[in-house]
């Protein structure tokens, strides 16, 4: 658990390049999770930090998505993008987000 709280920190720095943001690892999960796969960030409009996560436990798995500001403070619910029971899947899913030229874009939820 503590190794995706230092992975999370650390890109979290890393898309926030140009702030200089110094804050502690920040609980993005409601910690019932006990594995995580595929984290990615995006920044808003708002200049805020949109974190998407997949985890699972034993009963199910999901892909979840939390804003966090430039401070490390938490400013939206926990977003539940996707998550079934593993009886029926037993892979992870993978939130990406494709961009288009014309300013479009599509959240894309797959499992491998």
């Amino acid at each position: 658990m503590k190794t995706f709280a230092l992975l999370l920190c650390f890109v979290l720095l890393t898309g926030a390049a140009h702030a200089q943001p110094d804050f502690a690892p920040v609980r993005l999960d409601p910690e019932t999770d006990e594995r995580f796969f595929f984290p990615t960030i995006e920044v808003t409009e708002s200049n805020t930090l949109y974190v998407t996560w997949a985890s699972a436990n034993a009963d199910w798995i999901g892909a979840y998505g939390r804003e966090v500001d430039i401070e490390g403070n938490i400013v939206s619910d926990l977003d539940t993008i996707d998550i079934a029971s593993t009886i029926d899947v037993s892979c992870p899913p993978r939130v990406e987000y494709r961009y288009h030229s014309g300013g479009a874009w599509a959240k894309m939820i797959y499992h491998e």
